[in-house]
Protein backbone atom coordinates (compact mmCIF):
# COMPACT_ATOMS: atom_id res chain seq x y z
CA UNK A 1 0.00 0.00 0.00
CA UNK A 2 1.08 3.32 -1.07
CA UNK A 3 -1.49 5.99 -1.15
CA UNK A 4 -0.61 9.42 -1.84
CA UNK A 5 -0.34 11.60 1.02
CA UNK A 6 -1.50 15.49 1.13
CA UNK A 7 0.14 17.74 3.03
CA UNK A 8 -1.62 20.62 4.13
CA UNK A 9 0.41 23.37 5.07
CA UNK A 10 -1.07 27.33 5.82
CA UNK A 11 1.69 30.05 6.60
CA UNK A 12 1.19 33.70 7.68
CA UNK A 13 4.99 36.04 8.13
CA UNK A 14 6.82 33.26 8.47
CA UNK A 15 9.55 33.49 6.42
CA UNK A 16 12.22 32.47 9.57
CA UNK A 17 10.44 29.33 9.80
CA UNK A 18 9.03 27.86 6.82
CA UNK A 19 12.48 26.68 5.44
CA UNK A 20 13.07 24.65 8.06
CA UNK A 21 9.11 23.63 8.29
CA UNK A 22 9.38 22.50 4.53
CA UNK A 23 12.68 20.89 5.22
CA UNK A 24 11.24 18.18 7.62
CA UNK A 25 7.87 17.34 5.01
CA UNK A 26 10.51 17.24 1.70
CA UNK A 27 13.27 15.09 4.10
CA UNK A 28 10.62 12.80 5.13
CA UNK A 29 10.89 8.98 4.49
CA UNK A 30 7.69 8.46 2.89
CA UNK A 31 7.52 9.79 -0.33
CA UNK A 32 4.66 9.64 -2.09
CA UNK A 33 3.69 13.18 -0.99
CA UNK A 34 1.56 15.98 -2.40
CA UNK A 35 2.84 19.19 0.00
CA UNK A 36 0.04 22.29 -0.58
CA UNK A 37 1.13 25.56 1.11
CA UNK A 38 -1.26 28.36 1.64
CA UNK A 39 0.21 31.40 1.73
CA UNK A 40 -2.47 33.61 3.86
CA UNK A 41 -1.37 37.19 1.94
CA UNK A 42 1.73 37.52 3.68
CA UNK A 43 3.49 40.61 3.96
CA UNK A 44 6.43 39.58 4.73
CA UNK A 45 9.28 37.62 2.70
CA UNK A 46 7.35 34.27 2.93
CA UNK A 47 5.86 34.07 -0.28
CA UNK A 48 9.41 34.55 -2.02
CA UNK A 49 10.98 32.34 0.51
CA UNK A 50 8.67 29.58 -0.37
CA UNK A 51 9.38 30.27 -4.36
CA UNK A 52 13.12 29.60 -4.09
CA UNK A 53 12.04 25.92 -3.14
CA UNK A 54 12.54 23.25 -6.00
CA UNK A 55 10.54 20.07 -5.45
CA UNK A 56 7.65 18.93 -8.10
CA UNK A 57 5.52 17.66 -5.13
CA UNK A 58 5.07 21.33 -3.92
CA UNK A 59 1.72 23.25 -4.52
CA UNK A 60 1.54 26.89 -3.72
CA UNK A 61 -1.16 28.82 -3.88
CA UNK A 62 -1.75 32.68 -2.10
CA UNK A 63 -4.98 33.72 -0.93
CA UNK A 64 -5.93 37.33 -2.62
CA UNK A 65 -6.38 38.75 1.45
CA UNK A 66 -5.83 37.83 4.51
CA UNK A 67 -8.37 35.11 5.59
CA UNK A 68 -6.96 33.15 8.76
CA UNK A 69 -6.01 29.71 9.44
CA UNK A 70 -9.76 28.21 8.57
CA UNK A 71 -9.87 29.47 5.23
CA UNK A 72 -6.33 28.52 3.90
CA UNK A 73 -7.23 24.49 5.36
CA UNK A 74 -9.87 24.64 3.91
CA UNK A 75 -8.27 25.27 0.38
CA UNK A 76 -6.36 22.79 0.93
CA UNK A 77 -9.02 20.56 1.53
CA UNK A 78 -10.64 21.07 -1.74
CA UNK A 79 -7.36 21.06 -4.05
CA UNK A 80 -5.92 18.19 -2.43
CA UNK A 81 -5.64 14.76 -4.16
CA UNK A 82 -4.41 12.54 -1.75
CA UNK A 83 -6.12 9.46 -0.10
CA UNK A 84 -4.98 10.89 3.05
CA UNK A 85 -4.51 14.19 4.29
CA UNK A 86 -2.36 15.73 7.34
CA UNK A 87 -1.86 18.89 8.68
CA UNK A 88 1.14 21.10 9.63
CA UNK A 89 1.65 24.13 10.54
CA UNK A 90 3.94 26.77 9.01
CA UNK A 91 6.36 27.08 11.60
CA UNK A 92 6.42 23.51 12.88
CA UNK A 93 8.60 20.12 12.85
CA UNK A 94 7.85 16.88 11.46
CA UNK A 95 9.52 13.43 12.64
CA UNK A 96 11.59 12.45 9.95
CA UNK A 97 9.40 9.21 9.21
CA UNK A 98 6.08 10.07 10.66
CA UNK A 99 4.21 9.76 7.63
CA UNK A 100 5.85 6.41 7.05
CA UNK A 101 4.84 5.38 10.84
CA UNK A 102 1.34 6.64 10.14
CA UNK A 103 0.67 5.23 6.44
CA UNK A 104 2.24 1.53 8.13
CA UNK A 105 -0.94 1.78 11.02
CA UNK A 106 -3.46 2.76 8.72
CA UNK A 107 -2.63 -0.32 6.13
CA UNK A 108 -1.96 -2.73 8.98
CA UNK A 109 -5.26 -2.03 10.73
CA UNK A 110 -7.62 -0.79 7.80
CA UNK A 111 -8.06 2.57 9.97
CA UNK A 112 -9.85 5.93 8.47
CA UNK A 113 -7.65 8.25 11.18
CA UNK A 114 -4.21 7.79 13.03
CA UNK A 115 -3.91 9.68 16.23
CA UNK A 116 -0.13 10.34 17.39
CA UNK A 117 0.93 12.49 19.98
CA UNK A 118 3.36 15.55 19.52
CA UNK A 119 5.70 17.00 21.83
CA UNK A 120 6.09 20.76 22.54
CA UNK A 121 9.01 22.77 22.46
CA UNK A 122 10.31 26.48 22.79
CA UNK A 123 11.61 28.68 20.06
CA UNK A 124 14.43 29.35 22.38
CA UNK A 125 13.27 32.56 23.13
CA UNK A 126 9.93 31.68 25.09
CA UNK A 127 9.31 29.82 28.17
CA UNK A 128 7.06 27.22 28.17
CA UNK A 129 4.41 27.44 31.18
CA UNK A 130 3.54 24.80 33.22
CA UNK A 131 -0.06 23.50 31.41
CA UNK A 132 2.48 23.72 28.22
CA UNK A 133 4.58 21.14 29.64
CA UNK A 134 1.72 19.28 30.85
CA UNK A 135 0.28 19.46 27.62
CA UNK A 136 3.30 18.14 26.11
CA UNK A 137 4.07 14.96 28.32
CA UNK A 138 0.76 13.82 28.28
CA UNK A 139 0.81 9.94 27.20
CA UNK A 140 -1.45 8.29 24.95
CA UNK A 141 -2.29 4.59 24.36
CA UNK A 142 -1.73 2.53 21.06
CA UNK A 143 -5.10 1.00 20.57
CA UNK A 144 -7.80 1.05 17.69
CA UNK A 145 -11.52 2.23 18.43
CA UNK A 146 -14.83 3.02 16.86
CA UNK A 147 -15.82 6.39 16.32
CA UNK A 148 -17.53 6.77 19.60
CA UNK A 149 -15.07 5.42 21.22
CA UNK A 150 -12.49 8.30 19.80
CA UNK A 151 -14.96 10.73 20.49
CA UNK A 152 -14.89 8.87 24.38
CA UNK A 153 -10.70 9.74 24.41
CA UNK A 154 -11.34 13.18 23.16
CA UNK A 155 -13.54 14.02 25.71
CA UNK A 156 -11.59 12.78 28.38
CA UNK A 157 -8.76 14.59 27.44
CA UNK A 158 -7.10 11.13 26.48
CA UNK A 159 -6.45 12.48 22.78
CA UNK A 160 -5.75 15.55 21.64
CA UNK A 161 -8.09 18.38 19.48
CA UNK A 162 -4.68 19.41 17.43
CA UNK A 163 -5.10 19.26 13.78
CA UNK A 164 -1.39 18.44 13.11
CA UNK A 165 -1.67 15.07 15.47
CA UNK A 166 -3.90 13.12 12.98
CA UNK A 167 -3.56 11.74 9.58
CA UNK A 168 -7.14 11.63 8.09
CA UNK A 169 -8.96 10.03 5.35
CA UNK A 170 -9.33 12.81 2.95
CA UNK A 171 -13.35 11.60 1.80
CA UNK A 172 -14.10 11.81 5.67
CA UNK A 173 -13.89 15.86 5.12
CA UNK A 174 -15.64 15.69 1.86
CA UNK A 175 -18.00 13.36 2.19
CA UNK A 176 -19.53 14.76 5.25
CA UNK A 177 -19.02 18.92 4.42
CA UNK A 178 -16.54 19.12 7.22
CA UNK A 179 -14.65 22.42 6.91
CA UNK A 180 -13.37 24.64 9.52
CA UNK A 181 -15.16 27.56 10.47
CA UNK A 182 -13.80 30.78 9.22
CA UNK A 183 -15.94 32.77 11.33
CA UNK A 184 -13.59 32.14 14.55
CA UNK A 185 -10.02 33.88 15.99
CA UNK A 186 -9.46 31.48 18.17
CA UNK A 187 -9.99 27.33 18.65
CA UNK A 188 -10.71 26.20 14.88
CA UNK A 189 -9.63 23.14 15.79
CA UNK A 190 -11.75 22.81 19.36
CA UNK A 191 -14.71 23.08 16.80
CA UNK A 192 -14.19 21.06 14.14
CA UNK A 193 -12.04 17.79 15.12
CA UNK A 194 -15.01 16.37 17.01
CA UNK A 195 -17.44 16.28 14.21
CA UNK A 196 -14.46 14.48 11.84
CA UNK A 197 -14.17 11.60 14.74
CA UNK A 198 -18.27 11.55 15.15
CA UNK A 199 -18.20 9.96 11.40
CA UNK A 200 -14.98 7.49 11.11
CA UNK A 201 -15.01 3.97 11.53
CA UNK A 202 -12.10 2.88 12.62
CA UNK A 203 -9.42 5.58 14.56
CA UNK A 204 -5.78 3.92 15.93
CA UNK A 205 -3.99 6.23 18.37
CA UNK A 206 -0.70 6.04 19.08
CA UNK A 207 1.89 7.20 21.25
CA UNK A 208 4.88 8.19 19.39
CA UNK A 209 6.05 11.84 19.20
CA UNK A 210 5.68 12.45 15.80
CA UNK A 211 4.93 16.46 15.36
CA UNK A 212 6.94 19.24 17.05
CA UNK A 213 4.81 22.26 18.48
CA UNK A 214 7.25 25.30 18.51
CA UNK A 215 5.93 27.14 21.23
CA UNK A 216 6.48 31.42 20.13
CA UNK A 217 5.58 34.71 22.23
CA UNK A 218 3.54 35.94 19.15
CA UNK A 219 1.42 32.97 19.20
CA UNK A 220 -2.42 33.30 19.51
CA UNK A 221 -2.52 31.34 23.07
CA UNK A 222 -0.52 34.26 24.57
CA UNK A 223 -2.85 36.63 23.77
CA UNK A 224 -5.74 38.16 25.81
CA UNK A 225 -8.82 39.37 23.02
CA UNK A 226 -12.16 39.27 24.02
CA UNK A 227 -13.29 37.78 20.28
CA UNK A 228 -11.21 34.35 21.70
CA UNK A 229 -13.18 33.82 24.73
CA UNK A 230 -16.56 34.76 22.66
CA UNK A 231 -15.07 31.83 19.95
CA UNK A 232 -14.86 29.46 22.68
CA UNK A 233 -18.28 29.98 23.93
CA UNK A 234 -20.01 29.60 20.81
CA UNK A 235 -17.90 26.54 20.13
CA UNK A 236 -19.59 25.27 23.10
CA UNK A 237 -23.07 25.92 22.29
CA UNK A 238 -22.05 24.36 18.73
CA UNK A 239 -21.17 20.82 20.33
CA UNK A 240 -24.06 21.13 22.45
CA UNK A 241 -26.50 20.99 19.57
CA UNK A 242 -24.54 18.44 17.63
CA UNK A 243 -24.55 15.72 20.08
CA UNK A 244 -28.34 17.10 21.43
CA UNK A 245 -29.56 13.50 19.55
CA UNK A 246 -26.39 11.20 20.73
CA UNK A 247 -26.97 8.96 23.53
CA UNK A 248 -26.50 10.24 27.23
CA UNK A 249 -23.50 9.13 27.63
CA UNK A 250 -21.29 10.72 24.94
CA UNK A 251 -23.72 13.45 25.63
CA UNK A 252 -22.52 14.11 29.25
CA UNK A 253 -18.38 13.14 28.57
CA UNK A 254 -19.15 16.15 25.63
CA UNK A 255 -20.23 18.69 28.26
CA UNK A 256 -17.36 17.61 30.46
CA UNK A 257 -15.14 18.16 27.35
CA UNK A 258 -16.41 21.61 27.26
CA UNK A 259 -15.35 22.80 30.79
CA UNK A 260 -11.94 22.95 30.34
CA UNK A 261 -11.93 24.92 27.35
CA UNK A 262 -14.43 27.78 29.15
CA UNK A 263 -11.65 27.67 31.98
CA UNK A 264 -9.69 28.61 29.31
CA UNK A 265 -12.21 30.83 27.99
CA UNK A 266 -12.84 32.62 31.19
CA UNK A 267 -9.25 33.44 31.64
CA UNK A 268 -8.74 35.10 28.58
CA UNK A 269 -12.06 37.18 29.14
CA UNK A 270 -10.65 37.77 32.65
CA UNK A 271 -7.56 39.01 31.72
CA UNK A 272 -9.26 41.51 28.37
CA UNK A 273 -9.63 45.06 28.20
CA UNK A 274 -12.40 46.24 30.63
CA UNK A 275 -15.75 46.89 29.20
CA UNK A 276 -18.90 46.24 29.84
CA UNK A 277 -19.26 43.36 27.16
CA UNK A 278 -15.91 41.82 28.93
CA UNK A 279 -18.04 41.30 32.05
CA UNK A 280 -20.93 40.05 30.17
CA UNK A 281 -18.87 37.54 28.64
CA UNK A 282 -16.87 36.96 32.22
CA UNK A 283 -20.38 36.63 34.09
CA UNK A 284 -21.82 34.23 30.83
CA UNK A 285 -18.61 32.07 30.97
CA UNK A 286 -18.89 31.71 34.91
CA UNK A 287 -22.49 30.39 34.75
CA UNK A 288 -21.84 28.23 32.03
CA UNK A 289 -19.23 26.63 34.41
CA UNK A 290 -21.28 26.62 37.57
CA UNK A 291 -24.46 24.84 35.45
CA UNK A 292 -22.07 22.50 33.71
CA UNK A 293 -19.79 21.17 36.60
CA UNK A 294 -23.37 20.66 38.21
CA UNK A 295 -24.95 18.32 35.53
CA UNK A 296 -22.02 15.82 35.50
CA UNK A 297 -21.25 16.32 39.08
CA UNK A 298 -20.13 12.90 38.87
CA UNK A 299 -17.82 12.88 36.51
CA UNK A 300 -15.55 16.22 38.13
CA UNK A 301 -13.45 13.15 39.45
CA UNK A 302 -11.98 12.38 36.28
CA UNK A 303 -10.21 16.19 35.90
CA UNK A 304 -6.87 16.76 36.93
CA UNK A 305 -7.08 18.44 40.84
CA UNK A 306 -5.88 21.84 39.11
CA UNK A 307 -9.71 21.39 37.07
CA UNK A 308 -11.31 20.19 40.19
CA UNK A 309 -9.69 23.41 42.34
CA UNK A 310 -10.55 26.07 39.74
CA UNK A 311 -14.19 24.99 39.92
CA UNK A 312 -14.44 25.03 43.20
CA UNK A 313 -13.34 28.60 42.72
CA UNK A 314 -15.92 29.32 39.98
CA UNK A 315 -18.64 28.36 42.70
CA UNK A 316 -17.89 30.97 45.13
CA UNK A 317 -17.19 33.38 42.02
CA UNK A 318 -13.58 33.96 42.40
CA UNK A 319 -11.62 32.31 39.69
CA UNK A 320 -12.66 35.05 37.22
CA UNK A 321 -10.95 37.28 40.05
CA UNK A 322 -7.97 35.50 40.26
CA UNK A 323 -7.57 35.21 36.65
CA UNK A 324 -7.32 39.00 36.57
CA UNK A 325 -4.88 39.28 38.84
CA UNK A 326 -2.57 36.62 37.27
Amino acid sequence: MNPKVSIIVPVYNLENYITETLKTILNQSYTNLEIIIIDDCSSDDTFSVINQISDARLKIFRQKKNMGVSAARNLGLSVATGEFVQFVDGDDLLESNAVEQLIEIVTKENCDIVCFNLKVISDGETTLSLREKRYSKQSMQNQVVNGNGALKLLFLDKIKHTPPTYLFKLNLWRDNNIYFPTNRHYGEDYATIYKVLSVANLVATISNRLYYYVQRSTSSTHSSEIEFAVDNLKTTYEIDSYFKMYNPNIKKLAIRYTIPRLITALSIASKAQDSIETKNVVYKISTELLLRSKEIYMLKRTFSFNIRFKLMLNQFHLLSKIFKIF
